[in-house]
């Protein structure tokens, strides 16, 4: 249920684009870079 509302959110944002959107983006395509770097390293 949480990962459809965020996909209906995502589509959303890239209609009408919000500062908080972008920032929620960065935050969460970091912590995937962060996760898969430190998983790789085990």
């Amino acid at each position: 249920m949480r990962f459809e509302l965020l996909g209906e959110r995502a589509v959303g944002s890239i209609v009408e684009p919000e500062p908080s959107s972008f920032v929620l983006a960065g935050l969460g395509l970091t912590a995937l870079l962060i996760f898969r770097r430190r998983r790789s390293r085990r």
